[in-house]
């Protein structure tokens, strides 16, 4: 009997003191964090997401249209706070995004990401306790701020690197109301500026080869035909880039009898 008391003893003390040598791991361990909205839906389809991280990099990504930018934010103090409020709250155990479907095919749905030493928590209002929810409320206040300074600039960014970056361009030609008469499809040649390409008339399958010059002045975007050949579409294509459809032009919003839209990608 003494034998099993020493033995029994002994397996008690082992397992304090591996027990002892183990830390518990608590939400504010972490050592590198992210915030990331995302927005998705509507009748255009987006898919914007606007993040930041510890080491203070904003990222904007339109995933759907596959263009993104980033920007560096000197304020270590901002950061330090929003750490400070994230290791005040649970967030492993928030809980996950809803895979609800929007009630309307309009609806605009937006989630939060929050990202700890690499894992992905999807916490909102409800996902804390009365006590900790005002310091959640104040870290997406600090993060709405920061959203509302930089979004727009990180947006027109992006559709500016969309088109620089573009292996190719298309073009759609119509009448009014019409379908599409003329289509071009161009390639970029080389690293210049210039795409070669050709016309197609959906009507005759007529084809036309051309080339065209793109010049890109901040938002404004002007792609100019330099080809020989004849074609009944303009001689120049000039618009504004649009944040929420980068890389593309059009004149669609205008009551010109002669519609065109032109993307790159």
């Amino acid at each position: 009997m003494r034998i099993v008391n020493v033995l029994l003893i002994c397996v008690v003390v082992f397992v304090q003191t591996q027990c002892a040598g183990k830390e518990t791991k608590h939400s504010s361990d972490f050592k590198t964090w992210a915030i990331t909205s995302v927005e998705g839906g509507g009748i255009d389809g987006r898919l914007l997401a606007f993040s930041i991280d510890n080491a203070g990099t904003l990222l904007f990504e339109d995933r759907k249209n596959k263009a993104s930018a980033e920007m560096k934010m000197d304020n270590p103090e901002t950061l330090a706070r929003m750490e400070a409020l994230l290791k005040q709250l649970d967030v492993p155990n928030a809980k996950k995004k809803s895979d609800k479907k929007p009630e309307c095919c309009d609806q605009v749905n937006s989630y939060l990401i929050v990202k700890l030493d690499g894992r992905e928590y999807y916490p909102d209002k409800s996902s804390f306790s009365r006590s900790q929810t005002p310091n959640f409320e104040s870290l997406l206040s600090i993060f709405g701020e920061i959203r509302e300074k930089n979004e727009k600039t990180l947006m027109n960014k992006a559709a500016e690197l969309k088109v620089k970056n573009a292996k190719t361009l298309s073009v759609s030609v119509r009448e009014g109301n019409y379908k599409t008469a003329w289509e071009g499809k161009f390639s970029r040649k080389g690293q210049s500026n210039v795409f070669e390409g050709e016309w197609k008339n959906n009507e005759t399958a007529e084809t036309v080869k051309d080339k065209v010059e793109v010049v890109l002045n901040g938002q404004i975007v002007k792609v100019t035909r330099k080809g020989a050949g004849e074609v009944a579409v303009p001689k120049e294509f000039q618009g504004d880039l649009n944040g929420y459809h980068p890389g593309a032009i059009s004149n669609s919003s205008s009551q010109k009898e002669v519609r065109w839209y032109v993307s790159f990608e």
